[in-house]
């Protein structure tokens, strides 16, 4: 390089200058670049300034890692409430990211960063206060990835919803629309009281009864359900509350049959695929039992009453039915049901409540044209705000944003002064308000009678309200020009010889060569460009270069045991430390039913970084308990103890099970249902649980088994090879107990997945005494004469390691030693 860039140089030598064409850009006062900020990083992989199209300035700061923050500082005229809005670009997961905002060192809350294309850049905001002069505004990545680009303050406190009074059904009816139009005039100036029903207690407006004596009030809202088909009686009172002047809400606790009541909402025995696929009797059947709450609202559709509809509430929480088969299949749930409400039964009295739980977990949105008000709920020990949960649910969508359940009853004062701008709160029934801690009568007399509040005798004619027009209150921010990269003369976002090569032609005089970027080239600053900007170039590519050098002298390389043998791990190593890991049972809704697994979470688990994963399979007769319950917990102690040591970095370890299937067979499991629940939950190497990137992150995934799960490692490593990296396959062999052993198909899968020697490898291990060792030696050895296999357990050279332990038996003794001696010379290539 040194050489080429001399011999550019000496022609250079010759050439004459040329003027210099300016070039400017500015600013919105309010505005601030996130490129012009303080980049700080904490994960494995680095935030970075990243030239992106469309950004403003032609740059901005990808966070990739979580950990990772990005922080301005901004000038606040005067102390008070401000909306901060956020521009960014999420091109990577089709979920969102999260990420957290942090204001003068204090939690702002979180904001959604919803998907984008390549290139294509959205807004989000919150409400936070100020203080006059200097303020540190942070975002720091907890999924990351994603490319933040500036932000924009304004002073005063504002609402999200910015989508007009247009209900999702255009053939929504005059009251309905009616409704609407109120709801959205009274969101963020007041707050709607609520309160939800029993049935059970004597009397129809038992707990109304108790706000009436406390406050001289009634709520403005009343929340009603259809459990246990109660839609005579429902309807009834929906009926009279509407003829009060009342607004009416409903929801639905059922089955998967669309009957019965709490207990049975909370059933998973649902065959989704069947159930969403039209045709198929489990299809059939949930339109029938669908049916039955669109007869009892065609009722209150023909009595005139609008109804907030608030079927499937809490989905993201994943405890009822509705949300068990997880976003995707809620999400197709909640559009046949629009559409066979709104299209086939023609109901024009709904305005569609999407109910979130108090998480607001991302990717649950079925689109703006099946939601009218988006609303989540909490039960808290508390009477604050929920500023920050109101923060997260405003950003779900530009629609107006409710509090649909709730334990205490947030102060009216608190939600003004932080800016929780809620709709409506809507009390749970008894208990709740019968004989709250929080909610006392006197506390009651205070909510309902304060200024910010809106009772039942405070609502206007809101069924012939009108329909005012509303603009868009969303901030436009100022898109300058990407700024000059100097020496970047072919404005491609880097400088290398291509820059070099380009400008030596133009002053060679050469007409073809025509520099993108004029600016870029005058390194010298003194408004020409000539021989000397060319030298100037020239020496900081060899900087560079030189530099690039350094970096990759830095990198550690893992020293391998070409030839490793079998130790035993130290007695110290069955003895708990202080810095030990922490073994989570957890449960999930698979393609084979509701399954259990358990993961172990090392020392120190941060959801803010990343970690490698080795999944673990047991053997026949045992479980996913196996692993880490066999002999007191031993298994958990020998990580915790080589975490400690230096052995192995701090990892994930799973252990699933196979006996809903076979082993064979599990596969299928592991792959379509416990590593996208796994890794969506746990922080992993994976950005998204995408396909493509389970594939991009597959040199950060490992599956090993004992026995029978030795079996399913073969097998994944003939279906899977394409997301997982790395094999321990422990005392039994492909194929094992249902056929002979076929390294050939091995070699097809890898073939098939198009990889590279050095992008998967095995190591399996097995003793002299264990009856698998008459199938697992020969296959290991078939294997060798293959050419996809390398066998060394120097895996920067090969991808093959095999240890057989002399008087080795098949026990779970056994199985620690084989993890202890294979596990360290995992995840260290690619």
């Amino acid at each position: 390089m040194k050489k080429a860039l001399s011999v550019i140089m000496s022609s250079a030598l010759l050439l004459g200058s040329f003027p210099l064409v300016p070039m400017s850009s500015n600013a919105a006062d309010n505005q601030y670049e996130f490129e012009k900020g303080t980049i700080t990083s904490s994960g494995e992989n680095k935030a970075e300034l990243a030239a992106v199209n469309g950004a403003s300035g032609g740059k901005a700061v990808d966070l990739r890692d979580g950990g990772n923050r990005v922080s301005v500082n901004v000038n606040a005229s005067e102390a008070g409430k401000y909306r901060i809005t956020f521009r960014y670009s999420q091109p990577y997961d089709e979920q969102g990211k999260l990420q957290n905002v942090i204001i003068n060192g204090n939690n702002a809350g979180e904001i959604v960063c919803e998907n984008t294309n390549e290139g294509e850049f959205r807004t989000v905001s919150v409400n936070a206060d100020l203080k006059k002069g200097s303020n540190d505004i942070t975002v720091e990545a907890s999924w990351g990835w994603t490319y933040m680009d500036a932000l924009i303050i304004e002073k005063g406190s504002f609402t999200n919803y910015s989508g007009g009074r247009k209900l999702s059904n255009p053939k929504a009816s005059a009251q309905t629309q009616s409704l609407y139009n109120f709801l959205c005039d009274t969101y963020g100036k007041y707050v709607i009281s609520g309160q939800q029903e029993s049935t059970w207690m004597g009397s129809d407006n038992y707990e109304f009864d108790i706000i009436k004596r406390a406050s001289g009030k009634y709520p403005a809202l009343r929340g009603l359900d259809y459990m246990s088909d109660d839609f005579s009686g429902c309807n009834r009172r929906a009926v009279s509350w509407y003829q009060q002047g009342g607004i009416v809400t409903i929801c639905w606790h059922c089955g998967s049959d669309f009957s019965g009541s709490h207990t049975e909402s909370m059933n998973t025995d649902l065959n989704w695929d069947k159930a969403l696929t039209p045709g198929t009797n489990e299809y059939n059947n949930l339109i029938a039992g669908m049916d039955k709450g669109a007869q009892a609202l065609q009722e209150l559709q023909k009595a005139g009453v609008p109804v907030i509809w608030r079927p499937f509430h809490e989905f993201d929480g994943k405890w009822f039915w509705w949300g068990k088969g997880g976003a995707d299949n809620f999400k197709k749930l909640w559009r046949i049901m629009y559409d066979r409400y709104t299209k086939y039964w023609g109901l024009d009295n709904l305005i569609w409540n999407l109910g979130y739980c108090g998480d607001v977990n991302s990717g649950w949105y079925p689109g703006d044209e099946y939601v009218d008000i988006i609303g989540s709920d909490t039960y808290v020990n508390h009477t604050n705000s929920l500023v920050q949960q109101y923060n997260k649910t405003a950003q779900v969508a530009k629609k107006p944003v409710c509090l649909h359940e709730n334990g205490p009853i947030p102060d009216p004062e608190k939600m003004r002064a932080d800016g929780a701008k809620w709709l409506w709160f809507m009390t749970w029934h008894t208990s709740f308000i019968d004989s709250n801690q929080f909610n006392t009568t006197d506390y009651i007399k205070r909510i309902y009678n304060s200024d910010y509040m809106l009772t039942l005798d405070e609502l206007p004619d809101i069924y012939h309200y009108g329909n005012a027009a509303v603009s868009s209150d969303a901030p436009v921010f100022e898109i300058a020009p990407p700024e000059t990269l100097r020496g970047d003369v072919n404005a491609d976002g880097s400088i290398t010889v291509a820059d070099l090569v380009l400008m030596q032609k133009y002053l060679l005089g050469d007409k073809s060569a025509e520099l993108a970027d004029w600016k870029a080239g005058d390194l010298c600053e003194d408004g020409r460009i000539d021989v000397f900007d060319f030298v100037f170039m020239r020496q900081e590519l060899i900087a560079a270069e030189e530099t690039q050098k350094q970096d990759n002298t830095q990198k550690q390389v893992y020293s391998y045991d070409p030839a490793k043998k079998y130790a035993q791990y130290p007695d110290s190593y069955k003895n708990n430390i202080q810095q030990k890991g922490t073994v989570v049972k957890e449960n999930y809704n698979g393609i084979n039913g509701n399954n259990s697994l358990n993961v172990y979470l090392p020392y120190g688990y941060d959801k803010n970084k990343r970690y490698n994963i080795f999944y673990f399979m047991h053997g026949m007769w045992d479980d996913e308990n196996s692993l880490f319950h066999k002999d007191n917990g031993e298994m958990q102690r020998v990580l915790d103890n080589m975490i400690q040591n230096g052995d192995i970095e701090p990892m994930i370890v799973v252990t699933p099970t196979f006996n809903k299937t076979d082993p064979e067979n599990v596969w299928k499991e592991i792959r379509q249902s416990v590593i996208p629940f796994v890794e969506g939950k746990y922080s992993t190497y994976a950005n998204s649980t995408s396909e493509a990137d389970l594939k991009a992150s597959r040199m950060h995934r490992a599956y090993g088994g004992f026995s029978m799960g030795s079996v399913s490692t073969w097998a994944t490593f003939e279906n899977s090879v394409d997301i997982i990296g790395y094999f321990m396959p422990l005392s039994g062999a492909h194929h094992w107990g249902s056929g002979n052993a076929d390294p050939a198909a091995l070699a097809r899968a890898i073939d098939k997945a198009g990889l590279k020697k050095n992008e998967y490898f095995i190591m399996s291990a097995t003793g002299t005494s264990d009856f698998a060792v008459g199938s697992l030696s020969p296959q290991i050895e078939e294997m060798k004469k293959l050419s996809q296999f390398e066998y060394t357990s120097d895996f920067s050279k090969g991808n093959l390691w095999y240890i057989l332990v002399n008087g080795g038996e098949h026990d779970w003794f056994y199985v620690r030693q084989y993890i202890y001696n294979c596990l360290p010379f995992f995840f260290h290539e690619g």
